[in-house]
């Protein structure tokens, strides 16, 4: 049971070969059918229709919150592991309504409760693949330079880890001001989220909010960029995971989701940066 987004779901995909090295093999997923393709491309089959990913999230997580162990059995003596145990917030078990802030790696919040001695050495993932794909979407945009992804993509839930992931909006002044700095260094500029047709002598992709893109594209997209500017964690982490060269997080990170706590599993690190000035003006002087 792992009911989360973009980074749950890439690290959980480990699970399968840690509890293989033990003899234990994976029956079931229960994950929001939206990741499937992400999940084929690892090697991990689930079945399921596209749904709407955040209704199946919330849907998946009450399972999650009724079982508050890290694993659990039904009536005919299959095991349930959930992933998400003392996910973001550690529960007392003196008293279940007593909570504290979990700030170990989110990475070894996940696996730990597979209740099974593992090596995380470095997550490593066949990105050539993955760049390849991509570079053939990003044909279909139009588009043969570096790329600057922005992540504009308006939307406000709650993540996995009970926090609440809350994207920073740019308006059309800002995106051409952000736009026009990849310009000047020879890059092109790809808004994730809120539609821009704006006419500056260069060029603005646009993208769908990553929802409404297929999860395995999205991992393809984001492998390609050369530049990623997100708030969320889910974009921002998974893209220094697969190597981008250049990674900036608008805002503070929660201790636990930071660029440190993936620095000894990252097989390529990349420039990674803080921003706490998000203004575009201050993203412009840092791509």
């Amino acid at each position: 049971m792992c009911p989360g987004y973009f980074l749950e779901t890439l690290v959980s995909s480990k699970a399968v070969d840690i509890l293989n090295s033990h003899g234990l093999y994976v029956k079931r997923w229960i994950i929001p059918s939206y990741y499937k393709d992400m999940l084929k491309f690892l090697g991990i089959d689930m079945k399921g229709s596209d749904g709407c990913v955040f209704e199946e999230f919330d849907r998946l997580m009450v399972g999650v919150k009724s079982y508050p162990v890290p694993y659990f059995f039904d009536g005919d003596g299959n095991m349930y592991l959930n992933l998400l145990f003392n996910y973001g917030k550690r529960v007392s078990f003196a008293n279940f309504n007593r909570t504290s802030r979990n700030t170990e790696p989110f990475w070894k919040q996940l696996l730990d409760n597979i209740c099974r001695r593992y090596d995380m050495d470095k997550f490593e993932i066949d990105t050539y693949k993955l760049k390849k794909k991509g570079l053939g979407l990003l044909r279909k945009l139009g588009t043969k330079k570096e790329l600057v992804l922005l992540d504009n993509s308006n939307l406000l839930s709650e993540s996995a880890d009970g926090s609440i992931i809350k994207n920073s909006i740019f308006f059309t002044n800002e995106v051409r001001n952000i736009a026009a700095a990849a310009h000047d260094k020879g890059m092109e500029c790809v808004v994730m989220g809120n539609r821009f047709d704006l006419n500056n002598g260069f060029n603005i992709f646009n993208l769908k909010t990553w929802n409404n893109i297929n999860s395995l594209d999205m991992l393809c997209l984001l492998s390609c960029m050369d530049v990623v500017v997100s708030s969320d964690p889910n974009i921002y982490l998974v893209a220094a995971l697969l190597g981008c060269p250049k990674v900036i997080c608008l805002n503070d990170a929660v201790e636990g989701w930071r660029f440190e706590d993936i620095e000894k599993i990252c097989v390529d690190k990349g420039e990674w940066m803080y921003l706490k000035d998000s203004s575009s003006g201050n993203i412009a002087r840092n791509i």
